[in-house]
């Protein structure tokens, strides 16, 4: 008997709708808590929502776009590691910062926190689309940790093309069927091989495992030939870890507001009393203000005379950081410069004609190509000649196929 209610929220089959806040498009599947026979139910989100109503269930969530990751912090209360992880992981990312959401998991106890990493627009998608059905969650996880966990052993699950490989408590990875062999072999440098894996389905990714672990012993769990019947194994055995991605801006107002409620008498009292030394206080703030306006306006003239090229001035702090930023960017303190690599990278990119290059990123010394090619044999052959060609690290961060095309990502960085 299941101990929590679980969903698993199912994109749509067409990945151009996937970001679409239509819960028309999305399908769920689910399990009560407290049926004897933990029983499977699929269909529409809607109808999810009428057979969950008044009930928050512990929700999985795709998992591509959720970066898993572990993260050195020093000591503090939580609220200001949670506060404090951007900055601890930002050289580690592409994106702005100001567009992702970062999750504190639970501390390893030697100094590093489990962490994961999410762009906002997907938190808001899927919040949207299961507001529109009547959901609530209550816990919202990636579905990278839904497969069963034993201690030594690795649990892999498939779904028609689409492979979840769960390496720990808080670690995975999800792959395409033709990016598997790849990623697994990535996945095992910096770590070693378990002692089983548990394979639920899988047979083509069974003997790609087994080529790279030979003496790991593999146990077919189930043989799962179907996405229901994938799930029918994977959700009655889920169980949900300390990774709530409601965080943040994101945490339920119900909880806040569990928290909030015994505390409105003091509340009250303590208003009032702030209302009464705010008259004291008014005096101090004006000159306060005053002070901070003449700041900022000295901060305007250093800016203006170090920077005269720039016509308008809206924040010369953050405008300061991010001119100093691109001149060591550029004068190679913090790696190369964006026209050093493309001067590099080009030549290399355009004896390939079959890869098209759709987006183009610099930042940091670090340069994000996101491209198309016909076949994954193609891109992999791209990166084997960028690597040859250059001194820099070349990562093939992500590769998804899509009918006659491959959708690629490739970092290079010093």
């Amino acid at each position: 008997m299941a101990e929590h209610t679980l969903l698993r929220l199912l994109p749509p089959a067409d990945a151009d709708a996937a970001e679409s806040r239509d819960p028309a498009l999305w399908r769920a599947c689910w399990i009560r808590a407290g049926e004897a026979d933990d029983r499977l139910h699929c269909g529409t989100l809607a109808d999810a929502g009428r057979a969950l109503q008044g009930v928050s269930p512990v929700v999985y969530v795709p998992g591509e776009t959720i970066l898993l990751t572990e993260v050195d912090l020093p000591r503090g209360r939580r609220a200001q590691l949670l506060a404090a992880l951007p900055y601890a992981l930002e050289d580690q990312l592409i994106d702005d910062v100001e567009r992702l959401h970062f999750v504190l998991g639970s501390h390893q106890g030697d100094g590093r926190w489990q962490a994961a990493v999410v762009d906002r627009a997907c938190m808001e998608t899927w919040l949207a689309v299961l507001g529109a059905a009547g959901i609530t969650p209550d816990n919202l996880l990636p579905d990278t940790l839904l497969p069963p966990l034993q201690p030594g052993a690795w649990t892999l699950a498939c779904e028609d093309e689409r492979i979840v490989l769960r390496m720990g408590r808080l670690d995975g990875l999800i792959s395409h069927a033709a990016m598997f062999p790849l990623l697994l072999k990535k996945a095992l440098a910096d770590r070693d091989c378990p002692q089983r894996l548990l394979a639920i389905g899988c047979e083509a990714a069974r003997e790609a495992f087994a080529a790279a672990c030979p003496e790991a012993e593999i146990e077919s769990v189930a043989p799962a030939s179907s996405e229901t019947a994938v799930l029918n194994t994977l959700l009655p055995r889920a169980e949900p870890v300390d990774l709530n991605l409601l965080q943040g801006p994101y945490s339920p107002r119900s909880q806040l507001a569990a928290v909030v409620r015994p505390w409105l008498p003091a509340a009250g009292l303590l208003g009032l009393l702030l209302v009464l030394g705010l008259v004291g206080l008014v005096g101090e703030y004006r000159g306060l203000q005053q002070q901070s306006a003449r700041l900022d306006a000295q901060m305007k003239t250093v800016f203006r005379q170090t920077f005269p090229e720039v016509k308008r001035v809206v924040n010369p702090r953050t405008q300061m950081r991010h001119r100093l930023a691109t001149l060591r960017g550029s004068e190679g303190d913090s790696g190369p410069g964006f026209t050093h690599m493309l001067a590099r990278l080009a030549p290399i990119v355009r004896k390939h004609p079959r890869v098209e290059v759709t987006h183009l990123r610099y930042a940091n010394g670090r340069m994000e190509i996101r491209l198309v090619t016909p076949d994954i044999k193609t891109l992999d052959a791209l990166r084997e000649d960028l690597a040859r060609a250059t001194e820099w690290q070349i990562e093939l961060k992500s590769a998804n196929a899509s009918g006659d095309r491959v959708d690629g990502r490739i970092v290079i960085s010093p």
